[in-house]
């Protein structure tokens, strides 16, 4: 799936900016396209997604930080693609209830 491999790639090359940006860019085209073609019904899965779309927001800010400490740069980047992991994952039970249902 093209977002696990967008983060995953935050996660393998948090050093190399360009990947970061790429990786940011293809989860924050996926983050839009999933709400442009679910438009949400469920309460609980809409504001899951504009959650996980605010997150992206504040990533791509992260991306770039005014700081050089490459170290404290990557914890900020890690942090946010466990939020982006824990709301990937909530998202999909939510739509697997849906299914369900």
């Amino acid at each position: 799936m093209e977002w696990i491999l967008a983060i995953q790639k935050y996660d393998a090359n948090y050093k190399n900016i360009s990947s970061l940006i790429e990786a940011n860019q293809i989860i924050s085209q996926l983050s839009t396209q999933l709400m442009d073609d679910l438009k949400p019904t469920n309460d609980e899965l809409h504001c899951l997604l504009e959650t996980m779309h605010q997150t992206l927001l504040t990533l791509e800010n992260e991306v770039n930080p005014p700081d050089s400490d490459l170290y404290n740069k990557y914890l900020r980047l890690k942090n946010h693609v466990n939020i982006i992991n824990n709301l990937n994952e909530r998202i999909a039970s939510v739509l697997n209830q849906s299914v369900s249902s």
